[in-house]
């Protein structure tokens, strides 16, 4: 998972920032958080199905 996917993640899933708080946090537009988390959840539905596999 790129980095700017996993830190955005890590501060909405574990730090329990949201979307505005992280956007503010990285310097980035909010729809570009919204975009970065979508992407990393894929990412980890995707790795996990497979390892399942």
């Amino acid at each position: 998972m790129p980095e700017e996917q996993r830190n955005a993640y890590i501060l909405c899933e574990i730090d329990g920032k949201n979307y505005e708080e992280i956007a503010y946090i990285v310097g980035v537009p909010v729809g570009t958080v919204r975009s970065r988390i979508f992407r990393a959840r894929q990412f980890l539905v995707e790795n996990l199905k497979e390892k399942n596999e």
